[in-house]
């Protein structure tokens, strides 16, 4: 009777590092074949049109900013459209201000408020890039932009919120 409990645990002890060594090694495998998606993929799923500014907007005592680029991006994996109007902004005041885009028009018409997000903070003596977002978080249609983009740009005191200075925007793309 000894005998066969002793056989018994060993077939046991026998078959669960048999079990180990093959799981060990199916788990070898999977990791071994997992690939990283290709970039090209990524690229597929985001489609953009980017318009190159490069214009100076504003150079006072207090900021300097220039408009980089008007970008509109087409996210097919998330399926969102949306427009970014990128600044490079330049604090040349001793203490935080923040940049706000306000009044935004496109081909002369206005653009509802309900679709701009715009609110950077650029601490003092610092550049930062501000980005106004365009986008309609349920769906509707995005200003074509197709003959011009206006809006006035503030510089707003961080502690007060109180505007240091605006300056008008206008760019012409034909």
């Amino acid at each position: 009777m000894k005998k066969l409990l002793v056989v018994g645990l060993s077939a046991l002890l026998l078959a669960a590092c048999g079990t180990e060594e093959v799981t060990e090694k199916k788990v070898d495998k999977v990791e071994s074949t997992e690939k990283a998606a290709p970039a090209e993929q990524e690229a597929a799923q985001k489609e953009s049109d980017v318009i190159e500014v490069g214009k100076e907007v504003a150079n006072t005592a207090n900021m300097k900013a220039t408009l980089v680029s008007v970008e509109k991006v087409v996210d097919k994996e998330w399926d969102e459209e949306y427009i970014d109007v990128k600044y490079e902004v330049e604090n040349k005041l001793d203490k935080t201000i923040v940049i706000q885009a306000r009044e935004v028009s496109a081909d002369g018409k206005m653009v509802d408020d309900g679709l701009l997000d715009m609110s950077q903070e650029v601490a003092a003596g610092k550049k930062a890039d501000a980005i106004l977002r365009i986008q309609d978080y349920d769906g509707g249609e995005l200003p074509a932009i197709e003959k011009n983009l206006e809006m006035l740009l503030l510089a707003i005191d961080n502690d007060t919120y109180e505007d240091i200075e605006q300056h008008k925007v206008n760019v012409d793309f034909k």
